[in-house]
């Protein structure tokens, strides 16, 4: 058998914590962030074509938690799939008993050997969108046998009679046409300021050398009635730009 998990896409309740507000975990099943759907969009092609080295996606079933950030992920990656090919794994939930992980009535505690004889209903190959708690808890150790640090949006794993292939860094590989296209716009905006100052200088005179003239030379120095109201005492010295005009 052949098992895909992945974890759900930034969700309003990460967003809520990412910004520092408080009440995220009050949110009622809640759904994808902007930049949840923005990531997952931009990913799915690159994710597809990865698990077409381990798997059939032809062949595959679509499964998700019932929690509906995972569900939205699934649609997202896999788009043109028909709704009624994506199977929903009723205990394949979240830790925590919150608002945040119950879409409806009662909490379910999430039931790892009971999804996998679910999931083994399902087919020979099972795609899987879950949770990032109960993925690094639960799903990691009893499946490959070891600890695993913690899984990110986007993060995953694919389990084949062959062996375990971890999938590293989904979400910063999913920001990157995001993340150049920002770096472009920010080098562009910076470029049309410094030719704005650029050209101010110019008209003002500014930039050049400083040149200075004693007060007795009356041609290196304007009178303050006749320009930019410069004063200058006789006992001092006066600086203006070569090119300057008063």
């Amino acid at each position: 058998m052949r098992l895909v998990f992945i974890r759900h896409s930034h969700s309003i309740s990460n967003e809520m914590r990412d910004l520092g507000q408080d009440g995220s975990q009050d949110v009622r099943d809640p759904g994808l962030s902007k930049k949840g759907i923005q990531e997952a969009r931009a990913y799915g092609p690159k994710l597809r074509q990865l698990l077409k080295k381990h798997i059939d996606l032809k062949t595959a079933v679509f499964a998700s938690s019932p929690l509906r950030r995972a569900r939205q992920t699934l649609g997202l990656l896999f788009p043109g799939l028909p709704t009624r090919q994506f199977k929903v794994l009723p205990l394949f939930g979240e830790n925590g008993k919150i608002p945040e992980n119950t879409p409806a009535g009662q909490y379910q505690s999430p039931d790892l050997n009971k999804t996998l004889a679910d999931v083994s209903r399902l087919g020979e190959t099972v795609v899987i969108v879950g949770h990032g708690s109960f993925l690094t808890s639960t799903v990691w150790p009893a499946l490959v046998g070891t600890k695993h640090s913690k899984f990110h949006n986007l993060d995953g794993f694919i389990i084949t009679p062959e062996g375990v292939t971890e999938i590293p860094k989904m979400n910063y590989h999913s920001r990157m046409p995001l993340r150049k296209t920002r770096m472009k716009q920010r080098r562009q905006r910076l470029r049309k300021t410094r030719q704005r100052r650029r050209k101010t200088r110019r008209q003002q005179g500014g930039g050049l050398p400083l040149a200075y003239f004693s007060p007795g030379d009356t041609q290196g120095y304007a009178h303050g009635s006749t320009g930019r109201g410069l004063e200058v005492s006789n006992d001092t010295w006066a600086r203006t730009a070569l090119n300057s005009s008063y």
